[in-house]
């Protein structure tokens, strides 16, 4: 299945050896919320279904509306929501890989407003998603980008003239190393 998964592993290749998925294969990839979820959870577990507290595999499916599966273990409820950046989020699966597509995809960003009316929720609700998943990225950053990460045109600074006094020595410190 292509899909934006292997989005950062793609990226490692020049830009003309990319696999590019359009955004119009992307929603076809995702036309139910099942078929949404079956990927997530393929993701999550590829080894098999384990239960996020406690890492046994001695689960069951449940009949809970939220919380599909049983962990005999741990005696608790999961789903593949649960101990992730979804957890608590009354948005749909759908929404959020689509989300995750369009905030990776984009050159310059997206804003929560632009987000919001991409996937069809509120500006707040969209602030929370995105903050959600650029903090998820920065916690996995060295997992998803290796230890040395290139960085094209940086600007540090600017006139000393216009800099409040404290500053103008932590600019110093910062070129330097310190």
């Amino acid at each position: 299945m292509r899909c934006f998964g292997n989005y950062y592993r793609i990226m490692r290749k020049r830009k003309d050896q990319r696999e590019r998925v359009s955004l119009y294969e992307f929603i076809a990839q995702f036309e139910t919320e099942d078929a949404a979820m079956a990927y997530i959870e393929s993701r999550r577990w590829v080894n098999g279904r384990q239960c996020p507290r406690c890492g046994s595999e001695s689960t069951s499916n449940a009949s809970h509306k939220t919380m599909p599966y049983w962990c005999k273990a741990c005696r608790k409820y999961f789903s593949v929501r649960t101990e992730t950046l979804m957890q608590g989020s009354p948005i749909s699966y759908k929404k959020w890989l689509m989300a995750i597509y369009l905030l990776s995809t984009s050159l310059k960003g997206v804003s929560s407003t632009k987000l919001g009316n991409d996937i069809g929720i509120r500006q707040s609700n969209a602030w929370y998603l995105a903050h959600r998943i650029r903090a998820a990225w920065a916690n996995n950053a060295s997992r998803l980008f290796g230890c040395q990460v290139e960085v094209d045109e940086t600007y540090l600074g600017g006139k000393e003239k216009n800099k409040h006094q404290g500053k103008k020595q932590q600019a110093d410190q910062i070129i330097q190393g310190g």
